[in-house]
């Protein structure tokens, strides 16, 4: 199933999961969803953070496996790491998929 989350979802899964019902917490942690977040949310945290209302830290994104593909280095698998002053905290883990990345492509197609 795909769950988009909102803003305050997304927020407390990171922060503070404990705060969500059992049954928010149990979706969001089932392996077959897929969570999907608009960028919107990402809007209103930056909003948060200027209002100090949020923590602001560095975040990274390492690369963990690299591959060839048609004659280009693609990232196979990273992270999303925020640096808070608590440690890291991974929030995010990717793989690609072969040919799920398009380049050169114009407007429109």
């Amino acid at each position: 199933m795909r769950l988009l989350l909102d803003t305050h979802i997304w927020i407390s899964s990171l922060l503070d999961p404990a705060k969500l019902s059992r049954r928010v917490r149990a979706e969001l942690e089932t392996p077959d969803n897929e969570l999907w977040l608009s960028p919107i949310s990402v809007w209103e945290l930056l909003i948060l953070i200027e209002k100090g209302q949020l923590v602001r830290g560095r975040w990274t994104t390492p690369i963990e496996g690299w591959q060839e593909i048609d004659g280009r280095s693609l990232p196979t698998r990273g992270r999303a790491v925020w640096h808070m002053p608590e440690g890291e905290f991974a929030y995010a883990d990717f793989a690609l998929v072969p040919g799920a990345l398009a380049f050169n492509v114009r407007p429109g197609e």
